[in-house]
Order: C-alpha cells, then structure tokens, then sequence
C-alpha cells in the first residue's frame, strides 16, 4: 500500500519518540521501559482522538493516523506492555468510519449485586451482575447518521454476494422527519437489525480502516448479513464468536454495569436514574426523591414527548450518555434462555417514560422482530 507523506512524517515521529524505549541504558527493572511505551502509546492514541473529534485534517489522514495507532497498539498485547489496568474507568476512544465519528468508552470487568426493585421481568434474570472481561461501549445511543452510513454502504449492490439485507430502514427519531438532525437516534429497527448492523459496522470498519476486526455475529460459520423475515431462524439462532473483537450489542450484564457504575466500588440501585447518584427518580408521596434526575435523562416532563439529539444530557461516571430516557436499548440476551417465547432484552427508559420507569433497574423483553419507535440501541467491543 503507498504510505501517504503525511503518514510517513506520522510514522518517523513515532519511531524517533520511541527510540530511547529501546536504547541501551544502565540496568533498571523492566517494568518501567514498558510503562513508558505503553504510556507512549496512549499518548498516541489520546492525540488522534483529539485530531478526529476537532477534525484535524482530512478523513484520510484521520484514518492512516487511526491505523497507525493500532498497529503499535496490537503489537503491545502480544508482549504484555498494556492490560486492562492500562486504562482508566471511562477512558475513551473515537473511531472514524465513511466521515463519521463515534465514540467509546472503558469499562472495567466488575460484579455486584443488581438489588433491583421488583419491575417488569427482573424475576426471570439473576440478580448477581458478572462482566468477566472488560469492554468498550458507545457513549451514545446509535444516531441516525452513523446508522445510515453504514446501512448505505452495507447494502449497496456493489457488495455483490457480501450485500446486506435489513428488514427495516430506520428512521430519524420518533417522527422520522427530515428536517430533524441526524444526530437524533436511529428507531423503527428490530432486535435482528440491530444485531445484523453490528457486524456491516465491523466489516465497513475493516474496509475503511484496513484493520481486521472479526464479525461477532455467525451461523455454521458464515457471517449473518441478512435480518429479514426470511432468515429469522438463522437470526435467532446465531453463534456469538467469543474470540471476535468487532462491534456488537451488549449483554444485559453489560448494559447494568455501564448504566449502574460509580466508581467500581459501589453502584446504582436499581430505582435511580443513570448518573444520577443522590437519590431515587420517584417516591410514593413525592418526598425525597431526586431533584436533578432530569438533567441526566429524556422523559415525560421535559422532551416534548418526542426523541432528542444524543448526548444533551449529562452523561453517567463513565462517560455515556441517555442509559436512562430518550429511547430503550436493545440488548444482545434472551430475557429466558430457557424460553425464548420471552424476547430479548431492552432496558434504559424513553422519551415518553413517567419518573416510576425510568430506572437503571427497568428490564422489558420483545419478540426479536418487535419494532417500535421508541427503542434504539448502543453498540460495545471487546478488548
């Protein structure tokens, strides 16, 4: 591939700052040149999130930057230089795809108990949250351009036998007019949209970026590009590759740690609002209940009874926006494995929800191919 000027002068740089790492000095412990290239390489990786959120430059040059950080970034794994430590709570990520940037957050492995009020369903899912392995999250719900970017390219005929199939459109917010900004989030697709869209995001990611991110998302082996009604049976039975590194929906396990996170010591109890840690969103007689909650979610009194552009609200401790309010969220899980006639998960409250539904604690589930204009969905990424 012909390496563009500005990336060589990128590349020469990162070598030059990297070169006392690797020089010969008096003997010290070996932890701390790792420290420092592993340190090194954060920076990198902080400074390109910065060019891509101000849009410092062309979108090639952000994505040959983007490419270089994670080819020091991948070599670092294979030597032990970053671990899960390497990251703070929240530390975030922005990634480029077709000129559209989104954003991630961290979120460390963890496990506690959820102590959710009784609400719709909780009595189907344990009540002990275990994450195993940490994980990126998007810190906003999926907004309309990013979804139709990917829609766009994902089923264009030029893809040939890799076309996509999407039973639904999406559409822009609630009302799906077109004078509204592409910045509200997608809604009017089904679980089997959503899951199928992670992996066009992973494969148009892949092409844009020259990574190689693999699909998470198979059935017998073959990536599932198709979320029509015919092929529900694939779409409902599919295979999560657990070694795969691409875009997915989070599980419900997941969606309550990012939603319910403090400070990795404590977390929400079920009847609070995302973020919102001084008190519950609603009381029998009023008394005692928050006064603030609404500064961190869409709801009832304050959206007009319609969606809103992501990201106006506060956002929780790590860093991600709306986990409670503007529109519910499909999660990856079955609300009963043991009897799929439940639905799949979607959590988080909308824009229409009253005080008494907007908890982090809230569980609902719907058939797989359920579609309604309130529910949207967020994406997550293993390490």
């Amino acid at each position: 591939m012909k390496i563009r000027s500005s990336t060589a002068l990128t590349v020469l740089l990162v070598c030059f700052l990297a070169l006392p790492v690797f020089a010969y000095s008096p003997w010290q412990p070996e932890e701390s040149s790792t420290d420092s290239l592993a340190d090194l390489v954060l920076e990198l990786r902080s400074t390109y999130e910065l060019a891509a959120e101000n849009r410092a430059g062309s979108p090639d040059f952000l994505q040959d930057l983007e490419d270089l950080v994670e080819r020091f970034e991948a070599l670092l794994p294979s030597r032990g230089l970053i671990t899960e430590s390497s990251y703070e709570p929240g530390a975030s990520v922005s990634h480029v795809v077709g000129g559209v940037v989104f954003g991630m957050r961290y979120a460390p492995s963890a496990s506690f108990q959820s102590d959710d009020p009784i609400i719709s369903n909780n009595d189907k899912l344990p009540a002990f949250v275990q994450v195993d392995d940490p994980f990126w999250i998007a810190e906003t719900e999926v907004t309309y351009e990013l979804w139709k970017e990917v829609y766009n390219w994902a089923t264009h005929e030029a893809r040939g036998a890799r076309q996509y199939r999407f039973q639904n459109p999406g559409r822009r917010g609630e009302t799906g007019r077109e004078d509204l900004s592409a910045q509200q989030p997608v809604t009017a697709i089904n679980w089997r949209d959503a899951m199928v869209w992670c992996n066009a995001l992973t494969e148009y990611y892949n092409a844009a970026n020259g990574t190689s991110l693999g699909c998470v998302y198979t059935h017998k082996g073959q990536v599932v590009r198709d979320s029509t009604h015919a092929n529900w049976t694939v779409c409902d039975t599919v295979v999560t590759d657990e070694s795969a590194n691409g875009f997915r929906l989070p599980t419900n396990a997941e969606w309550q740690l990012a939603a319910r996170y403090i400070d990795g010591k404590s977390w929400l109890p079920g009847d609070h609002v995302s973020g919102d840690t001084s008190a519950s969103s609603w009381s029998m007689d009023g008394r005692g209940r928050s006064e603030v909650f609404g500064d961190y979610a869409w709801y009832w009194s304050n959206s007009g009874r319609t969606t809103k552009a992501v990201g106006g609200k506060i956002p929780n401790a790590l860093g991600v926006y709306d986990m409670s309010g503007n529109v519910l969220e499909w999660c990856f899980d079955w609300i009963d494995p043991q009897s799929v006639a439940w639905g799949r998960i979607y959590r988080g409250g909308y824009y229409e929800s009253v005080e008494g539904e907007m908890f982090v604690g809230s569980v609902y589930a719907g058939s797989p191919d359920y579609l309604n204009w309130m529910i949207g969905f967020r994406f997550a990424k293993s390490l």
